[in-house]
């Protein structure tokens, strides 16, 4: 979400110098004295930071529908957007709602942001979409009239960052990863599926000896022990690496350097990794879930979701057969080549206009 959200504003602000935006947050955390943690935009975008209780926010406008955004926090404007997947309740504004994915409940946190992100969907006057599957799912479970659902793919780097063989050795040094390695770059999450990567790898360890997992990103306080708990049960804690979370500038760098990208993942609304691995030259082998075939095509190798089996058949093909890695590397390419920011903020654009 954050790099939708970056990526969106740099576009509009070199796309459109005509209409006024304004970057609405409100929390109750006080906000750094410096804007300088604000993405880059352009003159006609201005920080508009309220201080308000988010908990008590959410609830006096989501669960008793009190208009505190619209009375208390903004100025009129024409159109509002929520690019998280919340909407104040509004009566004089045309609101626009990207809906990213859908929260897989696990917490009571995560139930009652679940309840808010669906009760916004109804009342949105359009809805962005990152995937022609996520349009079904909220036409088919809310109800909407399809004309008010648009699909607007996601992109990729632009420009391509240069990963150099010096950049590679340095992190492979500095989170000690093995000179080969299969990788896993996602937050860890139980719909992210960590545990049927590290079950299907540990059927071909003994054929790949010098090949290692990396698990790169931020753990859930819960899930990242288990998935740790996991790799010493299946005598792999010497093949699995752990980076926790890792710098936004060295996404790019662990695909340069990994063998192949897997992503069993069975709650993706889109899955920017997938496209963001294939750019970088890395064979992508995704499970057969949500929107993942989607935006995959055949372009990457596809298995059965939470089938341990057929992911290690996968692997090991990718990790053996030096010219079917190739070929997915070239494949992935031309796919990745078809996505693009650019292209996604002038169909915003175009949404924004037809709205207002």
């Amino acid at each position: 979400m954050r790099t939708y959200i970056e990526q969106m504003l740099e576009r509009l602000a070199t796309l459109d110098a005509e209409n006024e935006y304004l970057l609405y947050i409100a929390r109750w955390k006080p906000f750094p004295e410096s804007t300088s943690w604000l993405p880059p935009v352009g003159p006609n975008f201005q920080a508009h930071l309220k201080r308000f209780p988010d908990r008590l926010l959410r609830n006096l406008e989501h669960g008793f529908g009190v208009r505190v955004t619209e009375r208390f926090l903004l100025p009129n404007v024409d159109l509002f957007h929520g690019c998280c997947q919340v909407i104040p309740p509004v009566k004089s504004t045309t609101t626009v709602l990207t809906r990213h994915h859908f929260t897989e409940k696990v917490t009571a946190i995560s139930d009652f942001e679940s309840e808010v992100f669906d009760a916004c969907v109804p009342r949105a006057d359009f809805i962005i979409t990152p995937s022609q599957y996520t349009k079904d799912f909220v036409v088919e479970n809310f109800k909407v009239p399809e004309e008010r659902v648009r699909v607007i793919y996601h992109g990729v780097f632009d420009p391509k960052p240069v990963v150099s063989k010096d950049q590679i050795a340095a992190l492979q040094t500095k989170y000690d990863l093995p000179k080969r390695f299969v990788l896993f770059l996602s937050r860890l999450i139980p719909s992210k599926r960590a545990d049927v990567l590290l079950r299907a790898f540990k059927k071909i360890e003994d054929k790949v000896p010098d090949v290692g997992v990396v698990l790169a990103g931020r753990p859930d306080s819960v899930h990242g022990g288990e998935i740790e708990k996991l790799a010493v049960e299946l005598g792999l804690e010497s093949r699995v690496c752990l980076t926790g979370e890792i710098a936004h500038s060295e996404v790019p760098q662990f695909y340069a350097a990994a063998e192949a990208f897997a992503f069993p993942s069975v709650s993706e609304g889109f899955g920017i990794p997938i496209i963001e691995a294939m750019a970088m030259g890395c064979p992508v082998i995704g499970a057969r879930a949500t929107a993942i075939p989607e935006v995959m095509a055949d372009a990457g190798l596809i298995f059965e979701k939470d089938n341990e089996e057929e992911l290690a058949d996968r692997l090991l093909a990718v990790l053996t057969d030096s010219s079917l890695h190739a070929s997915l590397a070239e494949k992935g390419h031309q796919r990745s080549a078809l996505f693009s920011w650019e292209k996604s903020a002038r169909e915003h654009l175009a949404v924004y206009k037809e709205a207002a």
